[in-house]
């Protein structure tokens, strides 16, 4: 996948500026009354929130099935997707387009979802180029055109751009307004689709990822400590790839500056146990588990307990389409879990799960397998990895009291402040390793009470 010259007008910009100069554009034929009332039919469906078009987007990329990588570049004129070959071809695309009934190709229909509601509701247009073929469709906020291109792809584009009136916006409301839009797309992506079967970058982030989690995963005041696969009579789950590629580096999904902090050694205990994570490449019920803390106040540099949510969030193409409180109270350590909402009933948007027989099977699966889980997790030896993490605090404590020896030849005093100084560094290593792996366990037992025994 090339880099996107962003210093070139792409095929689309110049389409749209160019409309009415010589070459070879085919569109896709006068308008009818019926095409006219269809159109107005898919103008009227709408997504229930901001940015969820590119959320159905990548499901379409994913439900294709392939594991090549997909890319999104977010511009300041244009919005980019870059992926594999899909499913379907471009005549297919475009006889579908004005068919409000969706298509039973399930790639199709998620892409057209949400192509409806940016193109159509919000007003964008759109260029679908495949690797394979010269011919691109360009949507122009009025018609579907066959367009020639000389460009060579390695791979497919979905390239789209606001047709909104730009004259009447100043270049600085612009810009402005492309920010606060991107910044949005991709606040969604991070929250929605870090669940990706296969590698998703966004605006240069890696997004697939269990640490993503929005609720359980790195954050401000969420500290993971354990990713666990449970066995579960349910649906297997392909794991995001970007689970295993290390500690994932703690930056906050939307601010490349905003680091996360410390909290009173969690930041260490995560990073430590992410490193040793082993591969899987599915699991019906994978889940991962975090420290919930808080500044002391305002301007404290101190941490205390908090608490947070347990969720199960359920994920269909790589996406979270829907969330189910798992406990009834918040918990100093919560736990998200991830199940898939493969053949469970939908809205027609396919984001909003509808009750059903099936899905409380699942939720009551998943309470006992994960009680189960954490059962065993509780027998885990935590001390060891806490006590890795305090290695560092305690390496500083001896030399600290190796130099009080030495200074007791020359400066008596002083060298029992160095001495008495480490001393306290290591043993204070040593008392927190320990406390943080009891609170672990009382952690997991909290969680356990409120999880039930068997099913009912």
């Amino acid at each position: 996948m090339k880099n996107v010259a962003v210093n070139q007008p792409s095929e689309l910009e110049l389409f749209l500026r160019s409309q009415s100069t010589e070459g070879r554009v085919d569109s896709r034929g006068a308008f009818t009354v019926s095409r006219q009332e269809a159109l107005k039919k898919l103008a009227a469906f709408a997504l229930p929130f901001a940015g969820a078009w590119a959320v159905k987007v990548i499901q379409g990329l994913v439900a294709v099935g392939t594991d090549f990588p997909i890319r999104v570049d977010l511009l300041a004129t244009e919005i980019h997707f870059f992926f594999l070959q899909p499913d379907f071809s471009l005549l297919e695309f475009e006889d579908r387009f004005f068919t409000p009934e969706p298509p039973e190709r399930r790639s199709l229909r998620h892409i057209l979802t949400g192509l409806w509601t940016v193109a159509l509701k919000e007003k964008w247009g759109f260029q679908l180029a495949f690797a394979d073929s010269s011919t691109t469709l360009i949507w122009d906020g009025h018609e579907l055109h066959r367009v020639e291109s000389s460009r060579k792809r390695d791979c497919a584009c979905l390239t789209l751009a606001p047709l909104q009136q730009k004259s009447k916006l100043s270049w600085v409301a612009g810009v402005a307004m492309a920010g606060h839009r991107n910044a949005e797309l991709l606040m969604t992506l991070a929250q929605r689709c870090y669940l990706c079967p296969v590698p998703l970058t966004v605006d240069g982030r890696r997004l697939d990822s269990l640490q993503r989690s929005p609720e359980n995963g790195w954050g401000e005041l969420t500290f993971p400590f354990a990713v666990n696969f449970a066995q579960a009579d349910l649906p297997a789950l392909k794991i995001p790839p970007g689970t295993f590629s290390g500690a994932p580096i703690p930056i906050h999904p939307t601010s490349p500056t905003l680091f996360v902090e410390e909290g009173g050694g969690w930041k260490r205990l995560g990073e430590q146990r992410m490193k040793n994570l082993k591969a899987c490449q599915e699991s019906p019920l994978p889940f991962i588990l975090c420290a919930n803390m808080k500044r002391k106040d305002s301007g404290d540099h101190k941490w205390v307990n908090s608490r947070g949510p347990s969720s199960i969030s359920w994920v269909l193409d790589g996406a979270v389409v829907d969330r189910d409180p798992l406990v009834d109270r918040m918990l100093h350590i919560s736990v998200g879990c991830f199940v898939s909402a493969e053949g469970l009933e939908t809205d027609l948007t396919t984001l909003k799960l509808i009750d059903s027989p099936e899905k409380r099977r699942r939720i009551e699966n998943s309470k006992v397998s994960l009680r189960t889980a954490l059962k065993q997790l509780e027998k885990e030896r935590f001390e060891e990895t806490f006590e890795a993490g305090a290695a560092t605090p305690k390496a500083i404590g001896g030399v600290l009291m190796v130099a009080g020896v030495g200074l007791l030849w020359v400066a008596p005093w002083v060298g029992i402040g160095v001495v008495a100084l480490g001393g306290a560094r290591w043993g204070s290593a040593v008392l927190k390793s320990g406390s943080q792996a009891q609170t672990v366990r009382q952690g997991l037992r909290d969680l356990i009470s409120k999880l039930p025994p068997h099913i009912k």
